[in-house]
């Protein structure tokens, strides 16, 4: 198991969490539960209602969409982050392709730790915006501004 430290310091480098403050870190740290995987397990599945995000922390989980593999992720990569912000159904089923260690945020707790901490509000969507503007650009090659 890790210490809060050590969940902290996990959660700093990824990107999602990058703009969080030491203290913001600190709680979302005490709210993520340490999960494993075995090789060919699942986290969840397409269409489900989303409960979650993962962080993976060692080993690796492919996304597939009609049983065909879009992207496989592992250390320091997070899924589903957009979870813990809607309850449309999944686009992805994930599953481990080898023995998995994850940090895994449920929705709940993220709402509950939000209510008090607008500051982690502010920079989620701070983060959110740049990987939005990044999907805009890498599709266009060039930054759109869709409200002009």
């Amino acid at each position: 198991m890790l210490s809060t430290i050590e969940r902290v310091l996990t959660l700093q480098k990824n990107e999602i969490f990058a703009e969080v403050s030491t203290e913001g870190l600190a709680h979302l740290a005490a709210i993520a539960e340490e999960v494993e995987f075995d090789a060919g397990d699942s986290l969840f599945h397409e269409g489900e209602i989303p409960d979650a995000c993962y962080l993976i922390l060692a080993g690796h989980v492919e996304l597939n969409r009609s049983n065909q593999t879009e992207l496989t992720v592992g250390p320091g990569d997070d899924i589903g982050v957009w979870a813990l912000f809607d309850g449309e159904p999944r686009v992805f089923a994930a599953r481990a392709t080898e023995n998995t260690h994850a940090l895994k945020i449920t929705q709940e707790d993220f709402y509950d730790l939000l209510a008090d901490h607008t500051d982690i509000v502010q920079s989620f969507f701070r983060t959110l915006v740049r990987r939005i503007r990044r999907v805009l650009t890498d599709r266009t090659g060039q930054t759109t501004n869709p409200t002009g």
